[in-house]
């Protein structure tokens, strides 16, 4: 056995892992890489062990490379090809349906199994087979280098540099940024949806928190928003990239990856603390200490993976759901544990920049108003998931209630654990929908600041976070940027139109 491995069919573990890498292909940009990789090295090690069993029942590397290509064949592609078929009739029976098609599926691959170990095809199907299996997997490895090259281009816009002094010996404190994505304006909940958090204002104020009543963000979106304030600075301004003409929206995932801010707390010895958020551009992977959810039921890529493989027969009679973590489940779980650990956050070694991207109230809509799971279904057209307005407000309400009642108490953990009273900055990266485009930049925006405390005021925007802190606590001399807020749309992503602040500033 040992004098003929050099025979052991390699080819047969590209056909096991191809599946997988496929669809990882298929979906990069919108999934990351962890997603996939218990499914590859499952797939792998699954070949491995078939191809040694078949060598084992036949004494044949040719034979055990072959049958273990024609199993993973029929395994990975039984809904594929199930899909074509699904409900068909013959006379009014309806054949399309697992009952039939798993029996018949199972009589082809035995045929095909028989007739190939049966005869003499084995060494004229080897080179085929390890030819194939090459040209296979080369695709999706170069949709997958392709994508990377992509965003390495991306890297060609350098953040802009910040002036901070180093300071030796002052005590720094810790920051927390803590976005709390698409929350919107107190007056905007008010009119809209029909929602008041004076309550959940009220307690910020008591615990020493600034309200900025007036606020806006800076963009309408995540990724612009997050640009602009982790490097303080509009992107008209830092670089001439971001013009009408560019389309390409991940130019500003590497200013989050990497932003000015970040840059600069490094260097001043602080030590990054983030968190898991399902959107790959805004994980601070590379932080010093990195918290993401661990579970080990199956995630939304196996799912679908599995759901075109034989095992669609079990998953659609939900024999797999106690086995399932959904989309849906994970970002509840996910959110739950967000808050719980950063109750912990404040014990570890300092100084420390804590960055939180909270994905609610976004939708998709899962929490209910006392952290249950409570979903608001979406309704789908093609690929792309909706709400009705009722149904939008009412699980956007209901994640709002969510925070508002269990916020307070993590930040009050958050301050009676840090031995130096911290920086916390608390704000909606842009509003809500289903409102007037103009309301969709209405934000809540909330500083805690301990002394030497600077001059806030009511329309402050997000782009002047750290210029504000970096002046204060840093003794930077950073001239603070007009407070201007862009609208945009999606066929031509930086082509902005300037929205005027025309609120009138409330008591704080």
């Amino acid at each position: 056995m040992k004098r003929s491995l050099k025979d052991f069919p390699w080819y047969a573990i590209l056909f096991a892992a191809y599946p997988v890498l496929t669809l990882l292909a298929h979906n990069i940009g919108e999934v990351e890489y962890r997603v996939a990789y218990r499914a590859i090295l499952v797939s792998i090690l699954v070949s491995i062990f078939a191809i040694f069993i078949s060598y084992f029942l036949f004494q044949d590397w040719k034979k055990a490379g072959i049958l273990t290509v024609l199993s993973f064949f029929a395994f990975f592609f039984y809904g594929h090809i199930f899909r074509y078929i699904r409900g068909v009739e013959i006379n009014g029976v309806v054949i399309g349906r697992h009952t039939y098609f798993m029996v018949v599926w199972s009589a082809v691959f035995l045929g095909i199994a028989w007739f190939i170990l049966r005869g003499t095809w084995q060494n004229a199907l080897i080179p085929v087979l390890s030819t194939v299996g090459i040209v296979l997997i080369i695709f999706p490895f170069y949709q997958l280098f392709s994508y990377q090259y992509g965003v390495w281009k991306n890297k060609q816009i350098t953040p802009p540099k910040i002036s901070v002094p180093v300071q030796q010996t002052k005590r720094l404190p810790d920051i927390y940024f803590i976005i709390l994505d698409m929350y919107g304006r107190n007056d905007v909940l008010n009119e809209e949806f029909d929602y008041d958090d004076g309550v959940f204002l009220q307690q910020l104020k008591d615990m020493g928190f600034y309200v900025a009543s007036c606020s806006q963000s800076n963009y309408p979106t995540t990724a612009y928003s997050l640009s602009a304030t982790l490097n303080a600075n509009y992107l008209q301004d830092m670089s001439d990239q971001f013009n009408p003409q560019n389309t390409n929206i991940s130019l500003m995932w590497h200013l989050i990856q990497n932003s000015a801010v970040k840059t600069v707390l490094r260097e001043r010895g602080y030590k990054l603390v983030a968190f898991e958020t399902g959107y790959e551009w805004t994980e601070w992977q590379n932080a010093d200490y990195f918290y993401a959810l661990q579970s080990s039921k199956i995630n939304n890529f196996e799912d679908l993976l599995l759901k075109n493989s034989f095992l669609s027969v079990f998953s659609e009679k939900d024999y797999l759901s106690n086995f399932l973590l959904t989309s849906d489940q994970r970002k509840h779980d996910l959110s739950l544990y967000v808050l719980d650990k950063l109750g912990e956050v404040p014990t570890l070694p300092g100084p420390k920049f804590v960055f939180v991207h909270l994905t609610i109230p976004h939708p998709p809509f899962v929490m209910g108003t006392n952290g249950e799971l409570d979903v608001v279904a979406q309704h789908y057209k093609g690929n792309e998931g909706y709400y009705t307005e009722d149904e939008y407000k009412l699980g956007y309400r209901n994640q709002l209630a969510f925070l508002d009642t269990h916020l307070p108490q993590v930040l009050k953990t958050i301050l009676e654990k840090s031995a130096q009273a911290p920086i916390i900055i608390l704000q909606g990266d842009h509003g809500p929908r289903f409102v007037a485009k103009e309301k969709q930049l209405d934000i809540l925006n909330a500083y805690y600041f301990p002394e030497p405390q600077p001059k806030l005021y009511a329309s402050l925007t997000p782009v002047n976070n750290f210029r504000i802190i970096f002046n204060t606590y840093f003794d930077a001399s950073l001239p603070l940027l007009p407070d201007r807020s862009y609208f945009n749309g999606f066929e031509r992503p930086y082509e902005f139109t300037e929205i005027p602040n025309d609120c009138v500033s409330k008591s704080n």
